[in-house]
């Protein structure tokens, strides 16, 4: 009995073991950023969002866009960023479409792949993102045009 649960374990540590040396990872990496943490796009524009502790508000009377940055911990990943999920609350005053866009840069700033989602309801929404393929040692970046008097809660970034 002893000799069969000690091999068990030996054969589960080796693959374990091999599923690391390939580049695999056991568990996905996610984190959720708060909206407040977004800023303006255009420097002209900062006074028109409301960083409140828990989300990002637009406080004029038509769309404002906001960048989102993304702290990257799989620097070397290419196989892409299986999903963002931007959060959302688009007002009944609003105007204009929540566009949002999930961008990949290489590490000298070019741009490489790129996903984009739109929504016209109203309420509480969340916008699913992704990236097929990504650079080696690049950066991401949510950028979203909030409509007036709408919210920006938070960003969910799953990783692989």
């Amino acid at each position: 009995m002893k000799l069969t649960i000690a091999k068990s374990a030996s054969m589960a540590f080796g693959s374990m073991v091999y599923l690391m040396s390939t580049g695999y990872s056991l568990a996905v990496d996610e984190k959720v950023y708060t909206g407040s943490g977004c800023q303006a796009y255009y420097g002209s524009q900062v006074s028109n969002f409301d960083h409140r502790g828990h989300r990002l508000e637009n406080t004029v009377t038509s769309g404002r866009w906001a960048a989102c940055p993304i702290a990257r911990d799989n620097t070397s990943n290419t196989n892409g960023l299986p999903a963002v999920y931007v959060r959302m609350n688009r007002s009944t005053a609003a105007t204009s479409s929540y566009l949002c866009y999930l961008k990949n840069y290489t590490s000298f700033g070019s741009q490489t792949s790129w996903d984009s989602a739109i929504y016209n309801g109203t309420g509480n929404y969340s916008m699913s993102l992704n990236l097929a393929s990504t650079s080696s040692y690049g950066h991401y970046v949510v950028y979203c045009k909030v409509p007036r008097s709408s919210y920006l809660y938070n960003y969910r970034v799953i990783e692989n």
